[in-house]
């Protein structure tokens, strides 16, 4: 049985009003999930902060450590090798064994974050919201020819560890958006709240295909190199209705399509517009939310498609500080 290693950082939001009314730090607090959610904003009120952010990584099997450690294996033996010393074959034996059960197993990450206020120098009624998303996935897969030139190894020196094929393969997408975000009223919207985010886009497309023996500590995932940066320009629009004591919410995201290629494949990653329901209402503590995804959300190379649902509790532990207590399913996700 697997056990995934989970590291979970929990979300904060902070507000720079204090006291603030529990309403509407809850409020705030869900309006980076739609601009149609956004608070009335007050003529003599200081500019709001909210901030979260979480960070998962689940590592099946302790994949990292164990690719790790079958790197530096494969090196030792054709270090050796290349130096004229045959190997012997309880050597090989047990490094074809350790590549053969790690083929295929993975790790995995994904994060995001979101900083949302509303600042002087903007017009009345408007906010500015910096958020981000991403998701990385890595695997190893073995290449079966590795466990010949292995057992030649044992009856000829020569073997360099450039020589052994199986690798070890990462991508990953983020995305930065820097969006202006407005509710507008709309006379044939009665009973709706209208919103829209006007959004600026860094992307980054990220993907490496290594050999096992180049692997070294801390260079599996790393967006600064083998990656490809992209900027474009995106819309998302959020409907709110009132039904009794909940707020409902669709959000309609990346309105404007695309498709941006990574240093590898041929065919990029594609941002599609995506469907988002999302549900919310206050109790005396905060707030509850349920939210769910009603197209899927797409994948690239090894990072798979998934469609989300999740619920979480929004309560106020300090005037500046919320606390979110929640969980989310990945649906088709491989983590």
């Amino acid at each position: 049985m697997k056990h995934p290693f989970i590291i979970l950082v929990t979300c904060i939001w902070l507000s720079t009003q204090v006291p603030v009314a529990i309403a509407q730090q809850a409020q705030l607090v869900e309006a980076a999930f739609s601009p149609s959610l956004l608070p009335d904003k007050q003529s003599d009120s200081p500019p709001l902060l909210g901030i979260t952010g979480r960070v998962r990584i689940t590592d099946n099997d302790r994949f990292l450590s164990e690719v790790l450690n079958l790197a530096e294996q494969a090196r030792g033996l054709g270090d050796r090798s290349e130096s004229g010393v045959l190997l012997l074959d309880f050597e090989t034996d047990s490094l074809i064994a350790e590549m053969k059960e790690l083929d295929g197993q993975f790790a995995t990450g994904r994060a995001n974050f979101a900083v949302l206020f509303d600042a002087p120098l903007l017009p009345e009624g408007w906010h500015l919201c910096a958020c981000g998303q991403g998701r990385f996935a890595g695997t190893f897969v073995y290449d079966p020819e590795d466990e010949q030139r292995l057992q030649l190894a044992t009856m000829t020196a020569g073997l360099m560890p450039a020589d052994l094929e199986s690798t070890i393969e990462t991508a990953g997408v983020a995305v930065i958006d820097l969006a202006l975000m407005k509710r507008f009223n709309v006379n044939w919207l009665k009973g709706f709240n209208f919103g829209a985010s006007f959004k600026y886009q860094y992307i980054i497309v990220h993907e490496r295909k290594l050999r096992l023996v180049e692997h070294e500590d801390d260079d599996l995932f790393d967006p600064s190199r083998d990656s490809n940066e992209h900027h474009f320009g995106n819309i998302d629009i959020g409907l709110t209705k009132k039904w009794a004591s909940w707020d409902i919410t669709a959000v309609l995201r990346n309105l404007i399509p695309g498709e941006f290629d990574g240093p590898l494949t041929d065919s990029g990653w594609q941002s599609r517009p995506h469907l988002e329901l999302h549900a919310q209402r206050p109790l005396s503590i905060g707030s509850l939310s349920i939210s769910g995804d009603i197209t899927e959300r797409t994948g690239f190379s090894h990072v798979p498609k998934e469609r989300r649902t999740g619920i979480k509790l929004v309560s106020p532990i300090h005037p500046k500080i919320n606390s979110i207590l929640g969980y989310k399913n990945y649906d088709n996700s491989i983590m």
